[in-house]
């Protein structure tokens, strides 16, 4: 079965729609379960087809070019037919002809090869050809290879001639704007990474060829390798090959996670959950509220229930991160934590180019879970100060998260302890439908957090967590977190292997509560929800009179400012 975006490459180019390709992403990968790479695809599938040629006859010249080799060719015998063309002499397969590899040399050749007769042409790595760089800072080989390319991509005449050309890149972003305006006979196609049929297809290829150890079934391998390309799947293959170990879940995630840092760096991490909603204590309402909107929808298909994107606030150490992570476990779809931070790069181009690796990658990893942590901080709009850099990566970040097609598909988890920080047009419907407070935790929940914590720690011992929650008011999820960890170091020290009240009363003495701006945060987080479902019971009344609200937040504003 031919890929889609081979179909969509073939229609485009038959409908004379363009004769100038960029197929971007994942295109250093194989194409199905054979190994050939993507290139060979496009070259044996489509370039030397006959049925894609005119009147049907095969082209007698597919021309590759790459900064490394300069010019080569997809079969033998191409070579000489090359030479031909160019110089209308006969030359044998021994003729030492030396044919030049800088690009603006190379492309002279190859202009001259697709106006001559029907041929095509296939620049790999076009991002180092055509680089994101001012005019005046390219080399004159660069400048002559996009005045080709560009000249190529306007010419109606190749779209006659039968001649297309078609460049590969890594990502859109990183080449030259000039190009990308260059020509409505210009089409960008992506090459997605596998889906889930996809990769099973090629796992079960490729234990049958190396006879690989699963010690699980090909569907869960291809479940826990969720935004690999083949040829990283095949690296955990031969890892496991190598080591003589069968491959495992837990083997296929530690790898992944080093081989996503390797593809994206820092700026996405893949966010495994380590428990879930069972071992969180307290967020009663926010688990409501999550497993009928997020989870049952998403395992079930009733997409249009889903949120775009769900902002969790209030102040730090109440469960905001924690709440993530279990919901990942929860939903059963992948994870990722997108460090928006990160993105910021050095260099012109940069930081619009990371921010669009990120966002290929998030969409190849969906259906998924993104946490923006600190969002208030992180994504912001400018103000021109940096040549307008973080205007545009807070534009291209609405539009991606309004796109209504990734609902569903992909789900913003944003999370912070100041939105009134945020910009306004972050908040509004269809990006961060809705807003889910998170407070200090009431009496019960205090007790429903302590248990949760002992237990999700596979602590011993049996004390008064009831007593111990009248005494921890005002204290956050991460402070009663620390204060059964504290126990139970108190409890080793002492030699002993269970939690005792001794323990806890030890523990309390120790880990104080932090109060510094929690009223401010939680008065922040009660304005900005817009559901009451969403308020513990206790704190609802609180809503009915913003008026109040925003008046002790202001007071708290001007006391601050002094």
């Amino acid at each position: 079965m031919r890929p889609a975006w081979l179909e969509e490459l073939t229609f485009k180019y038959r409908s004379s729609i363009a004769n100038l390709f960029v197929l971007h992403f994942n295109v250093n990968d194989y194409a199905g379960p054979d190994n050939r790479r993507v290139r060979d695809v496009v070259i044996q599938d489509f370039l030397e087809n006959p049925a894609y040629a005119p009147q049907g006859k095969p082209r007698r010249v597919v021309a590759i070019y790459n900064r490394a080799e300069g010019i080569t060719f997809s079969r033998p015998g191409m070579r000489e037919e090359f030479i031909r063309i160019l110089t209308g002499e006969r030359i044998r397969p021994e003729d030492d002809i030396k044919l030049p590899i800088a690009p603006g040399q190379a492309f002279a050749l190859l202009d001259k090869l697709i106006y001559s007769e029907p041929s095509a042409v296939v620049i790999e790595q076009a991002e180092t050809i055509l680089p994101v760089e001012e005019l005046a800072s390219m080399d004159q080989e660069e400048l002559r290879a996009l005045t080709f390319v560009k000249k190529w991509a306007g010419d109606v005449r190749l779209n006659r001639m039968g001649s297309p050309v078609v460049l590969l890149a890594g990502s859109l972003a990183e080449l030259h704007p000039h190009l990308r305006l260059a020509s409505t006979k210009i089409e960008s196609i992506m090459v997605p990474l596998p889906d889930l049929e996809a990769r099973q297809l090629y796992i079960e290829a490729m234990v049958e060829k190396r006879r690989l150890k699963l010690a699980i079934e090909p569907r869960e391998l291809a479940n826990a390798t969720a935004g690999l390309s083949r040829i990283l799947i095949e690296d955990i293959g031969l890892r496991a090959e190598a080591t003589g170990q069968p491959i495992t879940v837990d083997f296929a995630r530690d790898r992944k996670e080093s081989l996503i840092r390797a593809e994206f760096g820092d700026v996405l991490e893949i966010a495994e959950p380590r428990f879930d909603f069972t071992a969180l204590g307290g967020l009663t309402e926010a688990k409501l509220f999550a497993a009928k909107n997020i989870v049952a929808p998403l395992r079930t298909g009733n997409y249009r229930r889903v949120p775009l994107g769900v902002l969790l606030t209030g102040p730090s150490g109440t469960g905001k991160s924690a709440f993530f992570y279990a919901l990942v476990a929860e939903a059963g779809v992948n994870g990722v934590k997108l460090n928006f931070g990160k993105i910021l790069g050095p260099y012109v181009g940069l930081s619009e180019q990371n921010l669009e690796k990120a966002l290929l990658g998030i969409e190849s990893l969906a259906p998924c879970l993104v946490l923006i942590d600190e969002i208030d901080q992180l994504l912001q709009r400018g103000n021109g100060g940096d040549s307008g850099v973080q205007q545009r990566l807070f534009a291209r970040m609405l539009d991606f998260m309004s796109n209504p097609a990734n609902r569903g598909r992909i789900v913003f988890v944003a999370a912070t302890n100041r939105p009134d920080l945020m910009d306004p047009a972050l908040k509004r419907p269809g990006r961060f439908d809705r807003k889910i407070p998170f407070l200090l935790p009431g009496w019960a929940e205090r007790v429903a957090i302590l248990q949760a914590v002992h237990g999700r720690y596979g602590m011993t011992g049996n004390p008064d967590w009831e007593e111990a929650a009248s005494r921890t008011q005002g204290y956050t999820g991460a402070e009663l977190e620390s204060v059964v960890l504290k126990a139970w170091e108190l409890a080793e020290d002492a030699g002993r292997s269970e939690i005792t009240q001794e323990d806890i009363d030890g523990a309390l003495e120790r880990i104080r509560p932090s109060t510094a701006q929690v009223e401010f945060m939680s008065d922040l987080a009660i304005l900005e929800c817009d559901d009451k479902d969403v308020l513990p019971p206790e704190f609802r009344d609180l809503l009915d009179d913003r008026k109040a609200l925003e008046e002790r937040v202001q007071r708290f504003k001007l006391m601050n400012l002094r």
